[in-house]
């Protein structure tokens, strides 16, 4: 590091790193969070002179941003970019390259877990997992059986008689909202046999395509077709209430809806009927329009809703593990070590 100054880090999408910032970290996790940073001074995209932060930056991290010409150009000192992601066509590798600057890419180890939280929702609700362990413990009382029992010479298979338990394979996948986590569901849905559409604001690139195994899809053929529907759009005004009771019923009969986003995207009111009606399987909901979840939410106590909370991402400590790689490795990248990730290598500057 040059004359004992930090180096200066504009910060960009960055969430989990941001929770950790606002956590009321335990003593221990504490230092661990300020051996993490050491060196290092963050600044954050609402910063309120963002343009000043950009113009000073040795180094910036962002999570699947657009890094361009006019960004580069607002950063006549950056050294070192960290990208946090897999879907890269929003880098202009070649031109951090003219410019000197190295790039790295790393995939988050939070993005990996809100995926396996997807698809353990996804099987949980295929194979009726909530309303089986429900019923076992006696906390509601058992499903009417459609099926017969099956008496064996060891036992008696499926003696609640649950019928419609299926399997993911052949089903089709709708994923509202194509990031870094619709990618890696995408990822995991595809090695279970799923059929894949999804839709974002800005389409992938037809290469992207079909690295991923995914078709692009409006929004009225997304609903109308996906048996499973998983949503990953950012809370915004636009997104507020978007999956309303129009949208559910909608959905195919016997649907299955997924939302590990963030809470008041979904009209829980809608799914809750939904799911008493029998119009959908099942729902995995990992957030609530209040957080904790309110006594009067309509889900609860729905054994089709198998709910968790908001918990998809992992833990504190995961997080600090997450911290700990990216900032490690933009630290190693100013400090002329060895990058992980490295995707170009720019000619040292004079």
């Amino acid at each position: 590091m040059s004359d004992g100054k930090a180096w200066q880090i504009a910060v960009e999408r960055f969430g989990t790193l941001a929770l950790l910032e606002r956590a009321p970290l335990d003593a221990r996790r504490q230092r661990r969070l300020d051996r993490i940073r050491s060196g290092l001074v963050l600044r954050w995209a609402d910063h309120p002179e963002w343009r000043n932060v950009l113009a000073g930056a040795d180094g910036y991290v962002t999570v699947s941003g657009r890094v361009d010409e006019k960004l580069l150009g607002n950063m006549p000192g950056l050294r070192f970019v960290q990208f946090c992601g897999s879907l890269d066509h929003d880098i202009d590798v070649d031109a951090c390259t003219a410019r000197g600057v190295v790039v790295s890419r790393l995939r988050l180890l939070s993005t990996r877990s809100v995926a396996e939280h997807v698809i353990m929702l996804m099987l949980a609700v295929t194979h009726r997992l909530g309303p089986l362990t429900a019923a076992l413990h006696g906390w509601v009382p058992a499903p009417h059986g459609s099926d017969p029992p099956v008496p064996y010479v060891a036992g008696c298979y499926n003696w609640l008689g649950m019928a419609d338990l299926g399997t993911l394979e052949g089903r089709r996948l709708g994923i509202l909202g194509f990031g870094d986590v619709g990618a890696e569901v995408a990822r995991l849905a595809r090695g279970l046999g799923m059929r894949i559409s999804y839709l974002r604001r800005n389409r992938l690139p037809p290469p992207e395509e079909r690295r991923l195994g995914v078709s692009f899809s409006p929004l009225d053929e997304l609903i109308a077709a996906s048996d499973v529907l998983t949503l990953h759009v950012r809370r915004t005004p636009e997104t507020l209430g978007l999956i309303s009771r129009d949208v559910i019923r909608r959905m195919p009969r016997g649907g299955v809806l997924i939302d590990t986003t963030r809470g008041g995207i979904v009209d829980h009111q809608a799914l809750a009927e939904a799911l008493r009606d029998g119009h959908l399987m099942g729902a995995g909901v990992d957030v609530f329009p209040e957080e904790p979840v309110s006594a009067d939410n309509p889900l609860l106590g729905c054994p089709s809703a198998l709910l968790t909370p908001h918990c998809a991402g992992g833990s504190l400590d995961l997080f600090l593990r997450e911290a700990e790689v990216v900032l490690g490795n933009v630290r190693r990248g100013l400090n002329g070590g060895r990058v992980r990730g490295i995707l170009n290598k720019p000619r040292t500057r004079g």
